[in-house]
């Protein structure tokens, strides 16, 4: 349709490709990327956030720490562990005394330079005596007959064998008037420096609401739930709950975990002392709830752009195109005149091309009548004569072209007629078309020239009877289709480097009548004084249908 071939359509195709498609690209794809960063600066900011609370977190079991190596400090402490550890209850009175009075004074003097939310320690000497050592006034007492060693947290002390163990999150039952609430810990074996003898036990304990004043100073971008886990990932601290689902998810590691209402991303960092994490969970909802707002901002900025630039193309495109397509269609029509003309000179040319071989061809024939009087052929001469009229109504139908059929059928009745002059030595000819291509037209007369050829300068100077072939077939696949046509013949031959030019008219004719009518096709010639002329003309299928 011309439509498509119209400067608008042009120009609506580049302004769709180079704005429209961008901008739609743009609007779905930004918000996704927008969406990729804001997840990706989301992860590192917390990962950076938790890094700082995890510094601020060791430090705290780093003070916790140290209350449980007390006793290493203290010569007087030590000396005290040791007699209850060599001698137990067995002591006499005023050395159980002493003993007593050096541990729980001791202790009662270190925690008070502590910090104020460690809660208090525990000791529980080799012979099972308990002293506690709590902040200000508040005197706790431990609880009677309180299994200690049967414990979790003082197993696994003891299987720290003297290094210091973190406890998780536990109530302090173990004391009968503490608070209520839960506290971590931090304990250890007190050994012998000398004999590496078990001493005594030391355990020091914080409020787990510490966790809480630490975590409480953490800002997040989106809403974010903080928890602290243990070395069996259990909770000993979290800012929202967390299912028993959500800690297999995030004991097994994964990137993403889901709940019952939410997916989250995890971030975490690990505590190298006490082998406990710190577990941040990014909500996903928070993050697509931000995403969705970006996306519906830029979606309506996109449409309002676009809207605009349509607006804008619209009125400047009818104000540059107008004046155009005058130019064009005045160009158009004058290109239509001028090509119209170069038919018409095309035409002119064809048909006096044509005109020279009518003559040309008539007076060749007739020299032929002449020649069958002479001999007295009356009968061969009346058979020419009715022969000629067939052709002469063939030669004067107002056409320029024929069929590749029609032109082969008068070949046929023009090598009839040439025949009648070589009675005595002859010649032979033959004539093949394919049959495909028998509706592919030609110029009237293009091949005549040819044969008239082959007979006058080919077969006329020798003495021996000689064969003339005529042969169209169709070449290659349906794309790349050719026509060939082939004329030769086993007479005299020629050099075709010293033929005289003036002796070429009839080749000459054949040849621009050919470019004239097919202007890609081919002309070949090839002649052997001796041997014979062939002469190959081809020409593309689809240049008929142009």
């Amino acid at each position: 349709m011309r439509i498509f071939h119209s400067f608008r359509f042009k120009l609506s195709t580049l302004y769709l490709l180079t704005i429209i498609v961008p901008t739609i690209v743009i609007m779905i794809v930004m918000p996704y990327s927008y969406k990729k960063i804001l997840v990706r600066n989301s992860m590192n900011e917390t990962s950076n956030t938790i890094i700082a609370l995890r510094r601020n977190m060791e430090a705290y079991l780093d003070d916790l720490e140290n209350l449980t190596i007390i006793p290493y400090l203290n010569a007087d402490i030590m000396n005290a562990l040791k007699v209850k550890a060599e001698l137990g209850q067995s002591a006499d009175m005023y050395t159980l005394l002493s003993t007593n009075r050096t541990l729980t004074n001791s202790l009662e003097n270190y925690m008070r330079i502590t910090r104020d939310d460690i809660e208090g320690t525990i000791l529980i000497a080799k012979d099972g005596t308990v002293y506690l050592g709590s902040k200000g006034w508040n005197a706790y007492d431990s609880a009677s007959n309180y299994p200690y060693r049967e414990q979790a947290w003082y197993r696994k002390t003891l299987e720290g064998n003297g290094k210091a163990a973190f406890i998780s999150s536990h109530p302090r039952d173990y004391i009968s008037n503490a608070p209520p609430g839960s506290v971590f810990s931090v304990a250890r074996i007190i050994k012998d420096p000398d004999t590496e003898e078990n001493l005594a036990f030391i355990m020091a304990d914080a409020d787990t609401r510490v966790l809480q004043k630490i975590v409480s100073d953490i800002r997040l971008n989106f809403k974010s739930s903080i928890a602290v886990l243990d070395d069996l990932d259990q909770v000993i601290y979290s800012t929202s709950y967390f299912s028993p689902d959500m800690l297999n998810q995030i004991a097994a590691r994964h990137a993403t975990i889901r709940s019952a209402d939410d997916r989250y991303l995890v971030v975490d960092q690990k505590l190298e002392k006490a082998n406990w994490r710190i577990v941040v969970l990014i909500s996903q909802t928070a993050i697509n709830d931000q995403f969705t707002n970006v996306h519906l901002w830029g979606v309506l900025y996109g449409l309002g752009g676009v809207i605009f630039t349509i607006v804008i193309f619209l009125s400047l495109s009818r104000w540059i195109i107008a004046p155009l397509n005058e130019m064009i269609e005045r160009e158009y029509r004058a290109q239509l005149d001028l090509r119209n003309a170069e038919l018409n000179l095309r035409n002119a040319e064809f048909r006096s091309l044509q005109a020279q071989l009518q003559p040309h061809f008539l007076y060749n024939v007739l020299n032929g009548f002449i020649g069958l009087n002479r001999l007295g052929q009356k009968q061969s001469l009346e058979n020419a004569i009715v022969a000629l009229s067939k052709m002469l109504r063939y030669i004067l139908l107002n056409s320029d072209r024929s069929t590749i059929k029609e032109e082969f059928e008068f070949l046929n009745m023009y090598c009839d007629l040439q025949r009648m002059r070589f009675q005595q030595k002859g010649f032979e000819y033959r004539v093949q078309c394919d049959s495909r291509i028998e509706s592919f037209y030609l110029p009237k007369l293009l091949l005549q020239p040819l044969i008239e050829n082959s007979i006058i300068h080919g077969i006329e100077p020798i003495n021996r009877s000689c064969l003339i072939s005529i042969s169209a077939n169709r070449l290659g696949d349906l794309e790349n289709a050719s026509i060939e046509i082939v004329v030769e013949d086993d007479g005299a031959g020629f050099e075709p480097s010293v033929v005289d030019p003036r002796h070429r008219v009839g080749l000459v004719n054949v040849q621009e009548r050919l470019r004239l009518a097919y202007p890609h096709s081919g002309f070949l010639l090839a002649s052997e004084p001796g041997v014979g002329t062939k002469i190959v003309i081809r020409i593309p299928i689809q240049e008929e249908a142009s």
